[in-house]
Formats: C-alpha cells, structure tokens, sequence
C-alpha cells in the first residue's frame, strides 16, 4: 500500500512539473498547438417547435429538432500582432420534416496588426453559408428552406497617435 502511494505521488508530481510551464502559459480553455491556442466547442441539443413554418393554427405543424453546433478558433500572438481564424457549424435535423434540415457554416480569419506605434491594420474574412427557416422571411411562402453564402472583406486602417 506505501509502495503504490509512492508511485502515485511521484507520478503526479513529475506531471504537475512537465505540465506546468504548458499550462500555466495557456488561456483558460485552450489547448496548446505548437506556437497557436485552440478552442474547441461542441454544443448538442433538442428543440421541440409547435410550428415550424410559421403559419397560422389551423395548418401549423409541429416537430422535433435535433441540432450539432461544433465550433473550432484557433489563435496566434506575435508581439502586440494578434489572429485568429476559425469555424462555427450549426446542423439541425428534424424528426419527421426532413426537408427543413438544415447545416450553417461559418469560417473566418482576423488579425489585428502594430506596425509601429502610429500604423494599426485590423483586417477580418468571413464566409458565411447559412439557411433561413420557412417562414422567417417575408417572401412567399416556399416548400425548402432559403439557403444563402455571403462572403465579405473588412478592414481599418489607422494613423496616428
């Protein structure tokens, strides 16, 4: 029994070593890799909607839905220069009203630059592929989902003090 105690003690002290200088430099949720920090999310749920196409009571139908919302970011700092890049997906799949399925993308990259202390560039990417449940919109009532991408581009640039 002392033995083992031993063992286990010394074991967790040689990891709280070789762990240390790991985990006590990264972010709170973050997984360290190589010169980046990862955060990974993963969110599973259930949705019960008494009337997905929104429509009036005598023809609404009600279902069940299932959703998967994986997210990954991954983030680098250079000095004061700081990235990110990432993606968020959301899939919801329905009990019995399979064509309302439906899967969200998102993917995006950011930095956020010093050149020196008067020039700044904040940049951000983004991709969006989304659907819009029936329904939703004030268009004419359509039997599938509105599915749209949007790419878009932004960017500041700064001088001065």
């Amino acid at each position: 029994m002392k033995i083992r105690t031993c063992v286990a003690s010394a074991f967790c002290a040689l990891s709280a070593v070789g762990a240390g200088p790991v985990f006590g430099q990264s972010p709170p949720g973050s997984i360290p890799v190589g010169p980046m920090f990862a955060y990974p999310e993963l969110e599973v749920a259930v949705r019960r909607d008494s009337n997905i196409a929104i429509q009036p009571d005598s023809t609404r139908v009600a279902d069940t839905i299932w959703y998967l919302k994986p997210a990954l970011r991954l983030e680098a700092k250079q000095g004061p220069n700081f990235y990110n890049v990432g993606y968020r997906g959301e899939y919801g799949r329905y009990q019995t009203q399979t064509s309302d399925n439906f899967q969200n993308h998102e993917l995006y990259a950011d930095g956020a630059m010093l050149f020196d202390v008067r020039n700044r560039l904040n940049v951000k990417l983004q991709y969006l592929d989304r659907v819009d449940p029936r329904g939703t919109l004030n268009l004419v009532a359509t039997p599938t989902p509105n599915q749209w991408q949007q790419p878009s581009v932004q960017g500041l640039y700064t001088y001065g003090a």
